[in-house]
């Protein structure tokens, strides 16, 4: 695609107008080409200037002024030519708007009006650079958890307090014995947000009777219910919390404490999928495994990989919503979820069934994980040296505190001109300073992928 091209699906991306692929294609140049990251700034914060300017109400019907001019209007473009755009300034824009709604009498007066009688009014200067910068999403009042269901069990279970997210209730079933219908969390944690994923609670003979976020730490504080418990079992209880989003990552450290702040458990929840390697022996590949030996013909689903996939969204950590594609590699199957790419790794058995064996997520350079933007920038910065020629999307594969694994399709030219594009898998050190603020280290591992 040229630069214009790419100046409209930025104008594109503005208005909502764009679709999951054009929008992962732009995210994919933005990152490696300054121009357009400088652009696309410009342009967010020109759109942030217009929604601060006071609404006004003009005393004649919009639709009656416009009526004459439609013909005309819709004889022409939905939008400028992409040329006219790089040279367009926040002021010549602001021009441009006043003079185009002038030219329709927007601004002039009502005949039925004299001057006199007009309101004064007073014209603030736009300027880009007044506008303040985003601190961050503004604090969210969490609701108290929500009560999803409770059940008496006769065999107490091990455990006091269980956490998890709501797209994971198996390990309630493990857990507990208790088993939760899927329908009534969504019903509890549903939040308008889509990065919104909710938890789920489960306490044991107690009650959550508080909860506070501080990024991501979740300390959920347990009150004891004694009179719940007797000799004939006890009561577990089972709590849905939404909304719960704020801090970098998608991991969250779930922390129980009585109501005098002493801890009585504590544990991580993933809000999305998790990119990682899949275990031969999981028990979701278990599961696969068994069905298919058991009666091929009837199972023959397993010999294909999107099926596989499709079958058991819930067991990766997907919602039933996700969508499900299939790319032209047959090892290689998408599931998009909240505007979120992951890709599939499927590997084939001797016996002729597909299994999962790797969950990978695509970096995104518009999310707030300072880790990702930090491997977009180091590939960036190859391009920038000419070490390669341009790279594709890139996916994080695994992620520990240490280090980071990532797949890239990078493409160099070799001694003839021509571009070839090759898989690399790259294995980043991650380090942290005193601050807490992290980088990716000197010793870098590439492993190329025939």
């Amino acid at each position: 695609m040229t630069h214009d091209e790419y100046r409209e699906l930025i104008q594109r991306e503005l208005d909502g107008d764009v679709t999951t692929e054009e929008r992962q294609l732009l995210q994919v140049h933005i990152a490696s080409c300054d121009d357009c990251h400088r652009e696309w700034d410009d342009y967010k914060k020109l759109a942030a200037a217009f929604g601060k300017l006071p609404k006004v109400m003009p005393d004649k019907s919009f639709v009656t002024l416009m009526e004459p001019e439609l013909p005309k209007v819709l004889k022409k473009k939905r939008r400028l030519p992409a040329a006219f755009w790089p040279g367009l300034t926040a002021a010549a824009a602001l021009v441009l708007t006043i003079g185009l709604t002038d030219a329709f009498g927007f601004l002039a007066p009502s005949p039925s009006i004299s001057p006199e009688q007009q309101p004064e009014q007073v014209v603030q200067r736009l300027a880009i650079d007044d506008i303040p910068a985003s601190t961050g999403p503004a604090d969210v009042k969490h609701p108290e958890p929500q009560l999803i269901l409770q059940e008496k069990v006769k065999e107490k279970p091990t455990v006091q307090v269980v956490a998890v997210s709501n797209y994971d209730l198996a390990k309630v079933q493990d857990q507990t014995g208790v088993v939760v219908e899927q329908q009534k969390v969504d019903a509890v944690t549903a939040n308008p947000n889509p990065r919104g994923n909710g938890v789920v609670v489960v306490t044991v003979d107690a009650k959550p009777t508080g909860v506070k976020v501080d990024g991501d730490k979740v300390t959920v504080i347990v009150t004891q219910d004694d009179k719940s418990s007797d000799d004939d079992g006890s009561n577990v209880s089972v709590w849905g919390i939404a909304g719960i989003t704020e801090g970098d990552s998608d991991e969250k450290t779930i922390t129980f404490t009585d109501e005098f702040g002493r801890v009585i458990d504590q544990t991580r929840v993933f809000l999305r999928p998790v990119a990682g390697l899949l275990a031969a022996d999981s028990a979701l590949n278990r599961s696969i495994a068994n069905a298919y030996n058991a009666d091929p013909k009837l199972n023959d689903w397993a010999q294909d990989p999107y099926q596989v996939v499709y079958r058991h969204l819930r067991d990766l950590g997907f919602s039933d919503k996700a969508t499900v594609s299939q790319s032209n590699d047959t090892r290689l199957i998408k599931v998009i979820q909240d505007d979120v790419t992951y890709q599939i790794r499927m590997g084939k058995t001797n016996q002729g069934y597909w299994q999962p064996v790797q969950i990978s997520r695509m970096i995104n350079p518009f999310d707030k994980d300072p880790l990702g933007s930090k491997v977009i920038a180091y590939f960036a910065g190859m391009k920038a040296r000419g070490t390669i020629h341009g790279f594709g999307e890139i996916y994080l594969m695994e992620r520990t505190d240490q280090t980071v694994k990532v797949s890239v399709f990078l493409e160099r030219q070799d001694s003839s001109g021509v571009v070839v594009v090759t898989e690399s898998y790259y294995d980043f050190q991650v380090l942290k300073n005193a601050s807490g603020e992290i980088r990716l280290g000197d010793q870098v591992r590439v492993t190329t992928i025939d």
